[in-house]
């Protein structure tokens, strides 16, 4: 549109297909919209917001390949994506880095989009968010959940959702981020706008299609060295 030329495919806007069920019936417990889990232990320090930094670290394909078929070593437990090898490398690391002791529980948030997760898919020109975090069971359960919240706010994550003890991944590596032609070419690098909360990651594509990723994480400034070591130990 911004080009001048013909949209490949309408924008659907049909709000009714995530309405939820009458009457709504949720069938799991929604682990995900509990409270951020706390450290066993806080120190004086740790009652505040930390300061952060964000960092991006690149992971080659050679170096992909190889944390994926460490994954993947024992043939019996499954078979593991690149996406989910290098997320659970990138959960360890964190946990590493932020000297968590043993008996600490984490909660790792890893959002999905939703729209062909559903039973009927959702159309590919949905226009809008539709993220959560499992199947079509769960989050039919999920929208039916947040139906009954007497406060439709209570749900949402703020500043501290993802803060020490716990991680969110984002994986944004399969959006065609460096296909946006508005007129000027293909984006040279993209990155989120926006990353200064404690515990958010992205994963992205690379700009140039060498089956390269990039980590763009945001951690306390006083962990961020250690994990950058510790994600390149394959």
């Amino acid at each position: 549109m911004a080009r001048g030329l013909p949209l490949s495919s309408e924008p659907f806007i049909d709000r009714s297909l995530l309405r939820a069920r009458v009457p709504p019936t949720p069938t799991f417990h929604h682990v995900e919209y509990d409270p951020p889990l706390s450290m066993n232990t806080v120190s004086t320090t740790e009652e505040s917001d930390p300061e952060t930094t964000v960092s991006i670290f690149k992971i080659t394909r050679d170096q992909l390949n190889i944390l994926k078929a460490k994954a993947n070593k024992n043939e019996n437990s499954g078979i593991y994506s690149t996406y989910n090898s290098l997320a659970a490398h990138i959960w360890r690391c964190a946990n590493k880095a932020r000297y968590l002791p043993d008996d600490q529980a984490t909660k790792l948030y890893i959002p999905i989009d939703g729209r062909s997760r559903l039973r009927p898919p959702l159309p590919p020109s949905y226009l809008g968010n539709v993220i959560f975090v499992c199947n079509h069971s769960f989050t039919w359960s999920a929208i039916d959940y947040k139906e009954q919240v007497p406060n439709v706010k209570a749900p949402v994550r703020g500043a501290r959702g993802f803060q020490c003890p716990n991680l969110s991944i984002n994986s944004w590596m399969r959006l065609p981020i460096y296909e946006a032609d508005f007129g000027r070419g293909r984006p040279i690098w993209l990155r989120p706008a926006k990353v200064s909360q404690d515990g958010k990651t992205y994963i992205l594509p690379s700009p140039v299609k060498d089956g390269s990723l990039s980590v763009v994480t945001c951690l306390d400034a006083s962990h961020m060295e250690k994990f950058g070591q510790l994600l390149y130990e394959f």
